[in-house]
């Protein structure tokens, strides 16, 4: 399939939060690793929906900064993001604390509690929830900055990665007029993302 046909739709957080923690209530009363693995496909597959929304999203705005709809998108992801972060923090929690971990790491893998021990590790406090929120827009608004470039040089705008022929030129002078337009592109754009880091 073409990625521009991929349809898109906003995931429901909220409902993916709620169903996988209903799924993990289940999880953790199961009796059995068959009643455990029934739920994991479960819950991968909701985690997979989701995931694969967020990321068609997060191309799509990245593709085409003056979109509006898919920069809104991207609004949506970095204040949902950390939301989807603690609902997999839980799930992976619930697995390392299996009663049946064993056979979960010979059905899905050593590397799956791996995983799961390191995300709950790095995950589990709403502190790391706020930062990774935080980090979400900063890096969107880089990306948006980078996009976004629009630099006067030899009588055509031009933007970041036009420029960085120059920058590799053989030619010393055109080189050097060229890192230091860039460095002056930074230099006024430095002000913009410090206002962004204020706000």
């Amino acid at each position: 399939m073409i990625f521009d046909q991929l349809l898109y739709e906003r995931p429901n957080i909220v409902e993916f939060e709620e169903e996988v923690f209903e799924l993990l209530g289940k999880f953790e009363s199961a009796n059995s690793f068959e009643e455990q693995f029934k739920l994991i496909d479960k819950i991968n597959s909701l985690r997979n929906h989701v995931l694969t929304m967020l990321t068609i999203a997060e191309i799509r705005a990245q593709l085409d900064t003056s979109d509006k709809k898919y920069q809104e998108e991207q609004k949506f992801i970095n204040k949902n993001w950390p939301v989807y972060e603690k609902v997999v923090a839980s799930y992976y929690d619930c697995l390392i604390r299996s009663t049946f971990k064993e056979q979960i790491s010979k059905k899905y893998g050593k590397q799956l509690l791996n995983l799961a021990e390191i995300n709950v590790n790095t995950i589990g406090s709403s502190s790391v929830i706020d930062k990774l929120k935080r980090e979400n827009n900063l890096i969107s608004e880089y990306t948006r900055m980078m996009a976004n470039a629009k630099i006067e040089f030899k009588g055509e705008e031009r933007n970041l990665a036009q420029l960085d022929k120059f920058v590799s030129s053989p030619d010393r002078m055109l080189r050097k007029q060229a890192i230091e337009k860039n460095m002056n592109y930074w230099s006024n754009t430095k002000i913009e993302l410090m206002n962004f880091l204020i706000l």
